[in-house]
């Protein structure tokens, strides 16, 4: 059974990354130096920038003139559901209206020929940045138990609590800093997009 299963798996991902594999890929090469080539990934942190504006999303048709991107967007419209909360003087009855944005998708083609920018994340997978952010939010959640060190611990107390909130800030601004920095490539000047 466990054979029959393992077969089962590898085919299943065999065959699903040779669907990945079938769309052309997107490569920026630089005019000055041709071996230097940096292939665009076909995901949502690359974005295009044209005449008329800025777009991103996933990459899921190529041809030799054009690209087709699927993206999400806000179409300007609200859900709203009602929800249970403590009752109040703001909240006699006990409910709250919530009101959510509700988002519509699409696909847009742009021609290679018309996109003038192309920025890209320095670093692809950024899974890792979820520890540094946790850090951060925890840094910025605690600012306000200092009073309590310094009640409980006089000016020892708020010198070790600023070195704990200096500490988590050392270790999470940096990370999210290089995390989420982008790098632009001028379309014509230096770089050109082309299929391979």
């Amino acid at each position: 059974m466990r054979r029959h299963l393992f077969i089962f798996l590898s085919l299943l991902i065999s065959v699903a990354s040779t669907a990945q594999d079938t769309l052309p890929k997107l490569i920026l090469v630089n005019q000055h130096r041709p071996s230097k080539k940096i292939t665009l990934k076909n995901d949502w942190d690359t974005y295009f920038f044209t005449a008329t504006g800025k777009y991103h999303g996933e990459v899921i048709a190529l041809t030799d003139s054009s690209l087709q991107l699927m993206r999400y967007y806000k179409n300007g419209k609200d859900s709203s559901y009602t929800k249970k909360v403590r009752v109040s003087r703001r909240h006699p009855e006990g409910l709250k209206i919530k009101h959510l944005s509700l988002y519509t998708r699409d696909t847009i083609q742009l021609l290679l020929k018309d996109i003038l920018i192309v920025r890209k994340p320095w670093i692809n997978k950024r899974g890792w940045m979820l520890i540094p952010a946790y850090l951060l939010g925890g840094a910025i959640l605690a600012v306000p138990l200092l009073p309590v060190a310094a009640i409980t611990k006089g000016s020892a107390g708020v010198r070790n609590w600023l070195q704990f909130e200096a500490l988590l800030l050392g270790i999470s601004g940096p990370s999210l800093f290089i995390g989420t920095r982008h790098k632009k490539y001028v379309i014509g000047e230096k770089w050109k997009l082309v299929l391979e």
